[in-house]
């Protein structure tokens, strides 16, 4: 393996050159070009670039790189958060899970034509339900649907799992440009948009308006709840949930003191950066140069999948008559994961949906493998 121009012995510098990359991901969010190409595409396209030319290391070979990752989350969750209306945070989540169970419909079918359709070899029980599993949780709940069907020794899982991150960048540079489409907004009701104090509570300030001192007591509060999500559900046993939890106690915070958050500047950008800085970290853990040697198989599953769930999520949508903002945001949650469905809300200044993305998707987390086991049981029958 050639090592990285900057050294995995360095950690220092490593996240150094990540948030480097997740500034420029902010300053593009700041110009028309994001209407049509969202920052934090651009960060982890760049992030996979430098990692497949070796500028960056593998994450496995930076130390503590998974630790910094999970607490840059859950001290993102609560600086996104502190401002939000509560109230109508769960009226939100209610329309959302509706909107996320026709996700839920669109990543089965996706697999099923998958399956039928593309050349995954012996093991395409395994692969198709598997990546049903992850359109709808996660990539963990891809391992585990592995696991189950017995395919974890498969040697092209590495390339599979390059291909499906390269996909869900696609996508999610495709959700970013559907609320910009004219036509698409008259399809589509609109319940949930950018209100004037939305985006006034997204919009990044100028540096003297920033109050540093109860930007401050935001951190602080933030790192402390952060941290007590990560340590009760270690504690028992259940680390995975640290994000719903840190989410659960931010909404409660929120909730007591939001005439006096309102008055903070800079957390909700500070917020938005620890995301962006996530992305990118996930972006260099994908080897580009695999997918060159993959078959059409292999680099179609993911794309197949998550094309059929896109088409029936918008078919479903429109007949149901769901808001655009919640499709795109509950199809985020489901194919990529919720931090990255709450940071597009938060790009797009749709603050009342942050929470309930990460609800639907954690749901999402907690439903992936069971329906991706009991997909592969129906294949494995056929």
């Amino acid at each position: 393996m050639t090592p990285s121009i900057i050294p995995a012995a360095s950690p220092l510098l490593v996240w150094l050159a990540l948030s480097l990359i997740a500034i420029v991901g902010l300053l593009i969010d700041r110009t028309p070009v994001a209407r049509m190409l969202p920052g934090v595409v651009v960060s982890i396209l760049l992030a996979m670039v430098l990692a497949t030319v070796d500028v960056l290391p593998a994450p496995a070979e930076v130390a503590g790189f998974k630790t910094v990752m999970s607490l840059l989350l859950t001290l993102a969750v609560p600086l996104l958060l502190l401002k939000v209306h509560v109230g109508r945070v769960f009226i939100e989540a209610g329309r959302m899970a509706l909107v996320f169970a026709t996700a839920i419909v669109g990543s089965v079918l996706g697999g099923l034509v998958a399956f039928f359709t593309l050349p995954l070899g012996d093991n395409a029980v395994g692969l198709s339900s598997g990546m049903t599993a992850a359109t709808i949780g996660g990539s963990p709940n891809f391992l585990a649907v592995a696991q189950v069907t017995g395919i974890l020794a498969d040697p092209r899982l590495a390339a599979i799992g390059g291909a499906a991150l390269l996909s869900a960048v696609l996508y999610m540079m495709l959700l970013a440009i559907l609320p910009e489409i004219k036509a698409l907004r008259r399809l589509y009701p609109v319940h949930q948009g950018a209100s004037n104090q939305d985006t006034a509570i997204a919009a990044m300030p100028k540096l003297r308006t920033i109050t540093w001192g109860p930007l401050l007591v935001a951190v602080t509060l933030a790192v402390i709840l952060g941290g007590i999500s990560i340590a009760t559900t270690k504690a028992i046993g259940q680390p995975q949930w640290a994000l719903l939890l840190v989410t659960a106690l931010s909404l409660v915070l929120a909730w007591f003191g939001h005439d006096r958050f309102m008055r903070i500047r800079g957390e909700f950008t500070l917020g938005l950066f620890a995301m962006y800085l996530v992305f990118c970290a996930n972006g260099i853990g994908a080897d580009l140069g695999l997918l060159a040697e993959a078959s059409w198989g292999i680099f179609g599953l993911g794309l197949v999948v998550i094309a059929v769930h896109f088409v029936v999520v918008m078919l479903l949508g429109w007949l149901f008559r769901f808001d655009l903002a919640e499709i795109v945001t509950a199809s985020n949650a489901a194919v990529l994961a919720p931090p990255t469905a709450a940071a597009l809300a938060a790009a797009k200044g749709w603050t009342g949906l942050i929470a309930p993305a990460t609800m639907v998707g954690m749901l999402g987390y907690a439903a992936g493998t069971f329906i991706g086991a009991a997909m592969a049981g129906l294949l494995a029958g056929l």
